[in-house]
């Protein structure tokens, strides 16, 4: 009986334990090897995240970058925007002239002259709003002539800019 026990015992060990240690090694290694790998696709998700932030970034700036600097003059646009600004802001008799396109290396400029009159305090109002409006402008030159001391009444003419891309 004794003899039956112990060849029941090596068998057990022989076609049971050991077979089973074995694959249970190789179940470790499988895990430690998926366990690397898990942790260089971590690595990788990571990196990958901050560059798909700094091209989300990027893409903003493009497109405040756009808005500011067009590709395309377009004027029409502009003097439609300038012109609503001026009726909001209760100018009288404004008056556009477009100038020559200047070509630089990297972009166009337009000098365009604006004439009107108005209340000084419409007249700062205006000029304020017409400096926060999204597309880039820079006013070149600004020439105030009063009309009206008591009511406050002055000409303007103001010679500003507006910029654009050129292909």
């Amino acid at each position: 009986m004794g003899a039956a026990l112990a060849l029941c015992i090596v068998a057990f060990v022989l076609l049971y334990w050991r077979p089973g240690l074995k694959k249970q090694d190789k179940l470790r290694e499988e895990i430690s090897r998926r366990e690397l790998e898990l942790n260089a696709n971590r690595d990788v998700n990571t990196r990958l995240q901050v560059v798909t932030d700094n091209v989300q970034q990027l893409r903003l700036r493009l497109d405040r970058f756009d808005r500011q600097l067009p590709h395309r003059e377009e004027l029409g646009q502009f003097v439609k925007e300038i012109t609503t600004l001026s009726q909001q802001t209760s100018l009288r008799r404004l008056n556009n002239q477009p100038g020559d396109v200047r070509h630089h290396e990297l972009f166009a400029e337009r000098p365009i002259t604006l004439s009107f009159e108005g209340n000084f305090a419409d007249v700062f109002t205006f000029l304020r709003q017409a400096e926060e409006m999204k597309r880039l402008t820079r006013v070149r030159s600004l020439n105030l002539r009063s009309l009206d001391a008591q009511q406050g009444l002055v000409d303007v003419q103001v010679v500003l800019s507006i910029y654009f891309l050129e292909f």
